[in-house]
């Protein structure tokens, strides 16, 4: 189950996507030198050429953020950890290098330090968004959203094109439930990103929250055309059409759901309180017992005892 904490971070690394960066030399100048071996997927040889510029230069950091991005490609923990400390080390790094930074500390729950840094890369330029958008996120992971807003507002005063920072400003205020104005958020966010299947979901929910499934359901079936395998979209739009009453299309999205996904024990909770609407009870009774075999939930596992205990005999 996704935290929002987690939703804003995918909303955050490519709110500094663009932090491939300015360090010495600057990042953008290494990267665009390993772009061929980047294009051709040859990781090896762009790690081969950089490990090649550090002996040369072993005190330019932009290369170890290079290294350290490439690394974050290939999963490598241990050597990105390594790449970043060794560049945040050496200095010469400039705000959005160090949100970079920043952010991938978040990934390895390193919140303080990546706290710290994004401090750092607001102190280093204030005129750059990228350490509030990483500083954003962090905040609104404490649950001090009115702090966090306060930053992503920044992100797109400096920056007024920048999607993901609405879409970050969407998500917080319908944390606090301010559905309406989070809506107006993900109507200009959309705009900026109109094939963003994450932005489509987002808005698309928030109409649920506010009752207002049809244009729900727009934006749950633009989210579906855009990516047939999210499944999430898939979920949110059995619970619009359950709400306008039609239930067969409901049941279609979950089965669909659960073809793909059958260890989902939530899904099968969902589907089987459709099933007992529709008065299919033994199929709902199915249902709910495969929750009770796979579930590891203790809440849900109450839910649906409850649930089985009221279907009729």
């Amino acid at each position: 189950m996704r935290t929002w904490q987690a939703l804003l971070l995918t909303l955050a690394v490519p709110l500094i996507a663009s932090a491939a960066a300015q360090a010495r030399p600057p990042v953008r100048e290494v990267l665009d030198l390993l772009e061929p071996f980047i294009a051709e997927g040859d990781a090896e040889s762009a790690l081969s050429l950089l490990a090649d510029s550090i002996a040369e230069d072993p005190t330019g950091s932009g290369y170890y953020v290079a290294r350290g991005m490439i690394l974050s490609d290939l999963d490598d923990t241990e050597g990105m950890t390594e790449a970043f400390a060794t560049a945040y080390e050496l200095g010469d790094l400039e705000a959005r290098a160090l949100s970079f930074i920043a952010v991938f500390h978040i990934t390895i729950g390193d919140a303080e330090t990546a706290y710290l840094i994004a401090n750092e890369a607001i102190a280093t330029d204030p005129e750059d968004y990228s350490g509030y958008g990483v500083r954003g996120t962090l905040l609104g992971g404490i649950g001090e959203f009115d702090l966090a807003k306060q930053d992503f507002l920044t992100v797109v005063r400096l920056e007024p094109d920048h999607a993901y920072a609405y879409a970050s400003l969407g998500t917080i205020c319908s944390l606090q439930e301010e559905y309406e104005e989070a809506v107006s958020y993900l109507d200009i966010a959309i705009e900026l990103r109109p094939d963003s299947v994450e932005l489509y979901c987002l808005r698309g929910n928030l109409y649920i929250a506010l009752e207002e499934y049809e244009p729900a359901l727009l934006d749950l079936d633009r989210a579906i055309e855009i990516d047939p395998a999210n499944w999430n979209a898939y979920l949110s739009r059995s619970v619009a059409n359950r709400k306008l009453g039609r239930l067969g299309a409901g049941l279609a999205d979950l089965n669909a759901v659960l073809d793909a996904n059958p260890g989902w024990d939530e899904t099968y909770y969902q589907r089987g309180t459709l099933y007992a609407e529709l008065g299919e009870y033994e199929s709902a009774r199915a249902d709910f017992e495969t929750v009770l075999e796979i579930t590891e939930h203790q809440e849900l596992r109450e839910s649906t005892e409850q649930a089985l205990a009221e279907l009729p005999d």
